[in-house]
Order: structure tokens, then C-alpha cells, then sequence
């Protein structure tokens, strides 16, 4: 394997045609005392921005921030609130600082590096053509090591900057016991798409588990309804991503507890009609159920046409709400209210404390 400095990091790149300024969360190993190693999907924003440099024959330049704050770190990751092409993380990052985020450009590239990052990094990728470096075995965001050691793009080091006694900040993944929580969790990324839709009544989506367990807190307000976001769910796009597993509860289950979704599903599910398959979506290499033999040479991504097959993965769709048509008549929940329960811990408070 190799030595990465780069498991929370921000990858800053800026489009040579619009100036769109891109910030993205991909590996960065260390090679040698000039030279690192990332890792980059095919047509992920990186990826195709260092592509319009190789088309001119240039190499792309980059900056890896280390150690910046969380907001910027999350929004690099996309998992929370997903930027799409046009739309910079670093000004969204603002958003939430209330302010423009602090910046410094670099002197070399113009792209601006965080101001509270404790290193950056800054370099250059050549093509393929040039060069290419063994990178992995890397155990993922899934909880595996989704594939072995393979030919990655190098950054060619031309200036670190840093603080004084730098802190690196890491974030490795692992099985779902250690999931990346404060990160991740909340998906507002497809609770937009689906009000984006016009689905009315979407209380929450909340990823329960890692690979992607989803749950979709839904208020029934109409026949239909639930089938309307089980619609909106099949198309490629929406499962794209790792998005393995999604879980339709209605809104009195806390989508963030894992017993009262497992209690929804055991006791809502009617198997014949509420359980879904979507077979053959887009999927990437990382998905650790891609058969071996539907894997290409990975060499080849790196060609003009990626030249591999799609890789594709079946997908589950649950609907663990109780039936629309006779949700009135389906048996009342046996459970203490919530003002009976305040009640009883004020009541008794020295001995829940």
C-alpha cells in the first residue's frame, strides 16, 4: 500500500474554460518527497476538469488542501448537500460561514487555497500518456478493499505551504461501525431532488448505514403517494453513487433510529407490492458487489473512452409504510406520547440521570 496524507482532504482545481472553482474529497497517497498519488473517478468534477487541461497538452494543476475546517471538508465529500457542475463548494462553505470563506491565491496557479487549512499542497498532474504510479490497496468508504494495487494519476509537487507544527487532519474509512457520522447522515441531496420533483410531504432522508442504507421519512397525503417516491428513487441518477438500499417509513418512525426502522420493516412491509428491485443501475468500481469479471482492465480508464464496461449493481427499493387506502384502519401504535414521557422524566429525574 502507500502512506496517505490525503483521507480528509480538499482536491481544488480550477475549469480552464469558465473559472468554475471545484473542491472534491478524493485520496491522496504520498509517492516519494515530490511526488503524490490521487485517485479520481471517471467524469467526477475532478476528473473532467483535469481532462480539459490534458486536451489543451497541458498538465492540470492542483492544490490539496490538509486540515481545513469541517464545513469545507463535508462539502468536499458532496454527501450532505451535493454541488453541481457550476456551483463551488468553497462559496457554498461561505454560505454557512456567513461570510466569503477566507482565501489565499496561489502565486503559481491562481487557485485559491483555504485560508484555515494547515497544509496545501500544490503541484501539477500530467496525462496518462506521461505518467501513471502504482496506488492501493485502499480499504473504502464501503468498510473494503475494493480493488488491488493499480496505475493512478501522480501530482508532480512544486510548493508546500504550511503552519507551524501542522495538524493532519484523517479520515479513514472503515466498516460501518466507524462511519464517517458527523459527515454524511443527513441527506439533503435527494430530499431537494425529490421536492425538486414535486413530491410534497418529505420529513427527511437519513443514510442509516454505510454502503449506502437510505431512509426516507414520508407524510402521506395522498393514494399514490409513496409509489410517486418510489418513481422518483428508480432512475439511475438517483441510485448512482452507492445509494444501495432505500427504506420508505412513514412519519412517526425516527428516521435516524436504526430499531424503529427495522420495526417499520418487519411489521409494515407487504412483500408482494412493497418491495422493489431496480436492476442493472450505474454503479462505480468502488461497489464491492461488481462481479470480478465485469471489471476492465483499470489501465484503460484512463483512455479517451474510459474504455470499460459501465459498471452496473441491482438495487432495493422498501416500502415500509402502512397502506394509504386503510392506514386509518391499520392498529394504533402502543407507545407513551411524548408529553406523558417528559412528564415522567421531570418527575423522576434523579433517577434517569
Amino acid at each position: 500500500g502507500n502512506r496517505y496524507i490525503g483521507t480528509g482532504v480538499c482536491v481544488i482545481q480550477k475549469d480552464p474554460d469558465t473559472g468554475f472553482v471545484n473542491a472534491g474529497s478524493y485520496r491522496v497517497a504520498v509517492h516519494d518527497e515530490k511526488t503524490c498519488i490521487v485517485f479520481m473517478e471517471p467524469n467526477r468534477h475532478g476528473d473532467v476538469i483535469r481532462r480539459k487541461h490534458w486536451d489543451r497538452g497541458e498538465k492540470a494543476p492542483v492544490l490539496v488542501s490538509v486540515g481545513q475546517e469541517p464545513i469545507l471538508t463535508a462539502m468536499a465529500g458532496g454527501s450532505v448537500l451535493h454541488c453541481p457542475e457550476g456551483v463551488s463548494e468553497i462559496e457554498v462553505a461561505g454560505y454557512f460561514h456567513r461570510s466569503s470563506y477566507p482565501i489565499v491565491l496561489s502565486p503559481a496557479t491562481s487557485i485559491p487555497m483555504p485560508a484555515t487549512a494547515e497544509i496545501v499542497i500544490e503541484g501539477y498532474m500530467p496525462s496518462p500518456d506521461e505518467a501513471l504510479i502504482p496506488e492501493g490497496p485502499f480499504g473504502e468508504w464501503t468498510g473494503y478493499y475494493a480493488h488491488g494495487r493499480r496505475p493512478e494519476t501522480p501530482i508532480e509537487v512544486t510548493a508546500i505551504y504550511h503552519r507551524n507544527d501542522p495538524i493532519i487532519f484523517g479520515c479513514p474509512p472503515s466498516r460501518p461501525v466507524r462511519a464517517n457520522k458527523e459527515f454524511n447522515d443527513v441527506d439533503l441531496r435527494t430530499k431537494r431532488m425529490l421536492e425538486r420533483a414535486g413530491i410534497p410531504g418529505i420529513q427527511g432522508v437519513f443514510t442509516l448505514s454505510r454502503p449506502s442504507f437510505k431512509v426516507v421519512g414520508i407524510r402521506q397525503m395522498y393514494d399514490e403517494h409513496v409509489e410517486d417516491v418510489m418513481r422518483v428513487l428508480e432512475p439511475g441518477g438517483f441510485q448512482h453513487s452507492g445509494n444501495h438500499l432505500w427504506v420508505l417509513v412513514d412519519d412517526d418512525i425516527d428516521i435516524t433510529n436504526v430499531q424503529e426502522v427495522l420495526w417499520a420493516m418487519a411489521s409494515r412491509v407487504i412483500p408482494a407490492d412493497g418491495v422493489r428491485v431496480v436492476p442493472g443501475t450505474a454503479d462505480w468500481q468502488l461497489d464491492p458487489r461488481v462481479p470480478p469479471g465485469e471489471r476492465s482492465d483499470p489501465r484503460m480508464d484512463h483512455s479517451e473512452d474510459h474504455g470499460r464496461k459501465p459498471y452496473r449493481a441491482d438495487n432495493l427499493i422498501i416500502n415500509a409504510c402502512r397502506p394509504y387506502e386503510w392506514k386509518d384502519e391499520f392498529p394504533r401504535v402502543n407507545v407513551n406520547g411524548p408529553e406523558l414521557r417528559q412528564r415522567t422524566l421531570e418527575k423522576w429525574r434523579e433517577l434517569f440521570a
